[in-house]
């Protein structure tokens, strides 16, 4: 084994290219998200029934989005890494099947709980909906919720075996099945309770087909492990507390949906469609690199630690932070400058009207401030957990929590949509500087530098500038064709890459070559290893 001070100019672009084709399949599934929310907005506006059905997918949503990209995904490698160095070749396989049976069994019981109780559930979360038709489609739902274990398990298993674009293909049979259901409805003309009804029917069948397809790939690398109840296995305490403290962690996190639901529910009609539309957009972004750099920050941080090589793990941390601050920096300095357009040229379509974008796209531009710090955190607090700092991250998502809701109902604003958006980007600018802190007490990280942060200021200036008076220009300079939006949307953003190109080149940054190596990887396809 080297050393860890042995050199290995390799490691940083290594730990870059592998970003690339996590981003591939990321941006991938996320276009298809686009078109898929794009096509329901067309489907059912934002009107009593979209409100419904969006409120009714939430939690299920919810739910996955805690376990298996959240607190599942971020727990299992650390504990499964360690046993990969173990010297018995079958534990690693033994403590990923008790951790499916015991996530499974957590599962299956929110499943019967939900059923009991969708009435009384949906009264607390979103009082001022058709809760009838809510708890209903809720309740159509509750199967997705026995496949989630078994997605978060697997995912977790290829990302460990390096199979990082294998693990997101679940996503990609999910949109795909909702964009051919939607697409069959919109031509067949049904009501829109029949639309809602058909919508959750691809929901699951395209989870169904996710999790087979899965199935299918983690057997090539591996034994598939199905669940088992003997949990006295090695690494599945460490686990379960890693999984408990992620998991409470991310219940505080999406506490804020929940608690943003049940101020929309009695806001104008309309209010939850344009908040969840707006919300998704803005996550586009940050799932492109803040949760693709954080599942490799994560998986690389349990990897290293696991071999000894903490010094090791700074470095590649402070890399892919810094990367991940210029990316995300300039997709948040973009989005705002394009929001206004995009929800136009995207969702301005069918049921959805231009009052409706007009909304959507107020509240998104807030929410682009938010990008580079939502994106960061997500590395942030998984290398955390990886390092043994459970209480703290959980305490500091909890002052997060407790930061929104005092903003919220201090009733120091009236509550609106843009507050509701507001107390997101504060929580996200807090939590940043919190994890920032922790992880300082425990890596020896070099000191944030203000001359990069202020490089980075002045180059998203020039990005949201440059692309702001471009749009402006040809949009009173150039007449009316079909394809007209699209073609000043295309060039803003290609405009935007030459300035942050251009410029960061000039400035010295040399996060412009990592981003461009991310881009050349994602572009190449993935060889064998």
């Amino acid at each position: 084994m080297p050393s860890e001070n042995s050199p290995n100019p390799d490691q940083g672009d290594a730990e870059v290219r592998r970003v690339g084709p996590l981003g591939r399949m990321m941006l991938i599934s996320r276009i298809l998200g686009l078109f898929r929310d794009i096509l329901l907005t067309t489907l059912l506006g934002a009107g009593a029934t979209a409100d419904a059905l969006r409120a009714a997918l939430r939690i299920p949503v919810m739910l996955r989005d805690m376990l298996s990209e959240g607190a599942l995904s971020a727990a299992f490698s650390p504990a499964y890494r360690q046993q990969q160095q173990a010297a018995d070749p079958e534990a690693s396989q033994r403590f990923a099947q008790a951790a499916l049976g015991s996530i499974l069994t957590l599962s299956l019981t929110l499943l019967a709980l939900l059923a009991w109780q969708a009435e009384t559930i949906i009264e607390i979360f979103v009082p001022g909906l058709n809760g009838d038709a809510v708890a209903s489609w809720l309740r159509l739902l509750l199967p997705y919720l026995a496949l989630v274990p078994f997605m978060a398990v697997f995912r977790g298993l290829l990302h460990c075996h390096r199979r990082d674009a294998q693990a997101l293909k679940p996503q990609i049979f999910q949109n795909l099945a909702l964009l051919a259901s939607g697409s069959l409805m919109l031509a067949m003309g049904v009501s829109d309770s029949e639309r809602a009804q058909g919508w959750i029917w691809a929901f699951l069948g395209g989870a169904l087909l996710g999790v087979l397809g899965m199935l299918r790939d983690i057997s090539r690398h591996t034994p598939i492990p199905w669940p088992s109840l003997r949990w006295k296995v090695a690494g599945h305490g460490r686990f379960l507390r890693d999984f408990g403290a992620l998991l409470l962690s991310q219940i505080l996190i999406q506490s804020y949906s929940l608690i943003a639901f049940r101020l929309l529910s009695e806001l104008q009609e309309g209010s939850v469609t344009w908040f969840e539309t707006a919300f998704r957009f803005h996550f586009f972004p940050i799932a492109l690199i803040g949760v693709s750099s954080g599942i490799v920050a994560a998986d690389e941080s349990a990897d290293l630690l696991s071999r000894g090589q903490p010094r090791q793990l700074s470095r590649m941390l402070t890399r892919n932070q810094r990367l991940t601050a210029f990316v995300g920096g300039l997709a948040g300095a973009g989005l705002l400058a394009t929001a206004a357009l995009v929800i136009q040229s995207f969702f301005v379509h069918g049921e959805f009207t231009e009052t409706d974008g007009l909304k959507t796209s107020a509240i998104l531009s807030w929410y682009c401030l938010a990008i580079p710090f939502a994106a960061l955190n997500v590395g942030l607090q998984r290398t955390a957990i990886t390092l043994g700092l459970r209480k703290a991250v959980l305490g500091i998502t909890l002052l997060g929590l407790v930061l929104q809701t005092f903003i919220l109902f201090g009733g120091f604003i009236e509550v609106s949509t843009d507050l509701i958006a507001q107390s997101y980007v504060i929580s996200a600018i807090f939590t940043w500087l919190a994890l920032q802190g922790l992880i300082r007490r425990s890596l020896t990280l070099p000191r944030l530098r203000w001359s990069q942060g202020l490089k980075l200021i002045v180059l998203m200036l020039i990005v949201h500038q440059g692309a702001h008076y471009w749009i402006e220009g040809l949009s009173t300079s150039t007449p009316e064709f079909a394809g007209r939006t699209a073609l000043i949307l295309g060039t803003a953003i290609m405009l935007g890459v030459l300035l942050a190109t251009w410029v960061g080149r000039r400035l010295k940054m040399v996060e412009v070559e990592s981003m461009w190596e991310v881009f050349r990887a994602a572009s190449r396809s993935q060889k064998k290893r």
